[in-house]
């Protein structure tokens, strides 16, 4: 059969390849179109490499036309010619492996962007900062969703539009407050289109719209919101279907807000910013401190920075340890900041003193908090160790601080020197056998093994183990 420029033959029937002008309009197509155009052609290219005659291989050429070559590397064909028998020469075959493999990466960089559209903690907090202001300056919208996995900010806009929207006075009368799981879409759309009791405006706030019954039928109302009403949807535990109409409706007609649950390494960064949002500063030691005894809970910890707010001097501008210690009650010297540290130094005086109060004070000190943040500590180890071969490897130098300290997930490189320091202490064939010891042990305070050994004797056991390892 004679082969015609363009035209793939011994693919699946009419597969075209687009050339000249023809490309060029396909290429703008929107983001889904292409993700499809792009998985249809490695699947039409790995059907032709299965499915071609055992003797050929096709390729194709600059000119349009389709080439083959066989063992001997004769001359490729011209357009119209049938392909020659043979085995393909081995030019061809690396030029086959290369096109799979440009393919190949071509398409998994299309899915990762088009995955890469989950907001992230830091587009949250920028999002929550700029709705806020927005609040401040009394611009409101007919219709809010404030929807997440991360309760801290839908309960922080929520109480600022219920404070800001209607005076005190009027709160009484054309505030309404209810519960996703005690009422349904109906009873949200009459309350709704009620009219303002008093003044001009009336706020009904849904709490767990999550779990409000018919919610997609609030679409009824969202279609078009009355003028005299501000609805605001608490959406928490997970996101609303984005492919719904209710949620497309109210991010025409009003505001969406996702907010995002932080990892641990992004807690840190987030804090400082809060304290200094409060006209104050934080030192790094204090941050560690807060963010190790209270987790990932911003919204515990925020509370706990309000408080200590109300009990810090007049005049105060700069938080510390001994403020810390004095009015949340963590130990400035017995915590799992000092902890990490006396490993650093191979102290193992001041870790057992440590791990004996974490003994005392099991519920303070939880050993799977610990043990996460040993973890993660000699991960952090073990990076620097490796950057160091890599960098001798390659005659270069390593990187600046800055990015070393984005590398380790940092929030400041104020700890990297302690890190640097630790490196040369523990090669990375200790660090792997600590990390299986970590391991090891986590399984043992979950019950697997264990015996009858307490948390603190657990801890204690494991720290002699990772100063006698060689």
């Amino acid at each position: 059969m004679r082969a015609r420029p363009g035209i793939r033959r011994d693919g699946p029937p009419e597969t075209e390849i687009p050339t000249g002008a023809d490309a060029e309009t396909r290429t703008k197509r929107s983001s889904p179109d292409i993700i499809g155009a792009a998985r249809r052609s490695f699947r039409c290219i790995r059907w032709s490499d299965r499915n071609a005659p055992s003797g050929k291989r096709i390729r194709r050429k600059g000119n349009g036309a389709i080439a083959g070559n066989d063992r001997t590397n004769t001359p490729p064909m011209q357009a119209g010619q049938p392909a020659a028998a043979g085995r393909p020469g081995r030019s061809a075959q690396r030029e086959a492996l290369q096109s799979r493999s440009t393919i190949a990466t071509f398409v998994q960089t299309i899915l990762s962007m088009a995955k890469s559209g989950k907001k992230t903690f830091r587009e949250s907090t920028a999002d929550y900062a700029a709705l806020a202001a927005r609040i401040a300056e009394r611009r409101f919208e007919p219709l809010y969703l404030l929807m997440g996995d991360e309760p801290y900010f839908i309960d922080s806009l929520t109480a600022r539009l219920a404070d800001a929207i209607l005076p005190p006075d009027e709160r009484a009368f054309n505030q309404t407050v209810v519960y996703g799981k005690d009422t349904d879409a109906g009873a949200v759309i009459n309350l709704c289109r009620q009219m303002p009791m008093t003044g001009t405006r009336q706020v009904v706030i849904v709490r767990e719209a999550q779990s409000l019954r018919r919610l997609e039928q609030l679409s009824l109302y969202t279609a078009s919101p009355c003028a005299t009403t501000i609805l605001v949807l608490c959406h928490k535990e997970r996101n609303m279907d984005k492919r719904s109409q209710l949620y497309k409706q109210i991010a025409g007609r009003g505001v969406v807000f996702e907010s995002v649950r932080p990892r641990d390494y992004e807690i840190a960064g987030w804090l400082a910013e809060y304290i200094r949002s409060r006209n104050c500063t934080i030192d790094a030691k204090s941050v560690s401190m807060l963010v190790d005894h209270l987790g990932a809970d911003i919204a515990k910890i925020a509370n706990e920075i309000d408080k200590l707010m109300t009990f810090l001097p007049e005049g105060t501008s700069r938080i510390t340890a001994e403020h810390i210690e004095q009015n949340i009650g963590i130990s400035k010297d017995f915590n799992n900041f000092e902890l990490t540290r006396a490993l650093s130094e191979k102290d193992m005086a001041r870790a057992l003193r440590i791990a004996d109060h974490f003994a005392r004070n099991p519920k303070e000190n939880p050993l799977l908090v610990t043990l996460g943040t040993l973890f993660t500590h000699f991960q952090r180890i073990f990076i620097v160790n490796y950057q160091r071969w890599l960098c001798r490897r390659k005659g270069t130098p390593m990187p600046p601080d800055a990015e070393l300290a984005r590398m380790l997930k940092l929030s400041s490189a104020f700890f990297l020197k302690e890190y640097q320091q630790a490196a040369s202490l523990y090669p990375n064939s200790r660090v792997f056998a600590i990390m299986g010891l970590i391991r090891e042990y986590d399984l043992k305070s979950k019950g697997i093994d264990s015996g009858q050994a307490t948390d603190g004797e657990l801890l204690k056991e494991l720290l002699l183990k990772i100063f006698v390892l060689r």
